[in-house]
């Protein structure tokens, strides 16, 4: 910024480094939120006659239970549970057979890719 001489120059005291700060969390929120937004996506294809024999879940019940145990670690902002959900999104998971036998595997390439995505920026 130029300024005239006897003209002075007032400097708002923010630094690069806490725009930076406030930029990487506001981002982080909404690296949460988007996680969280393609977990509900699933879990709403979910259904109570759902077949999760191929599954580590006993019942579609647990299995939205699980999915909303994940649900409110990444609303608390813990993202440890990431890990897991990887391996539930990951080719013949539970979230892909689930989706070719009902009959919504395009929206789960969909949401795998934005999960797959979101997962290696938060590594």
């Amino acid at each position: 910024m130029k300024s005239s001489p006897g003209q002075q120059v007032i400097v708002l005291g923010t630094t690069n480094k806490n725009i930076a700060k406030g930029l990487k969390r506001s981002s982080s929120n909404n690296m949460l939120q988007d996680f969280i937004h393609i977990i509900k996506k699933v879990q709403e294809k979910i259904s109570d006659d759902s077949d999760v024999v191929w599954t580590r879940y006993s019942t579609p019940e647990e299995m939205r239970a699980g999915l909303d145990i994940y649900l409110q670690q990444l609303q608390a902002g813990n993202t440890s549970c990431l890990q897991d959900l990887n391996i539930l999104f990951a080719p013949t998971g539970a979230f892909q057979e689930h989706s070719i036998c009902y009959g919504w595997a395009d929206e789960y390439l969909r949401l795998a890719k934005e999960f797959d995505s979101l997962y290696k920026s938060n590594a």
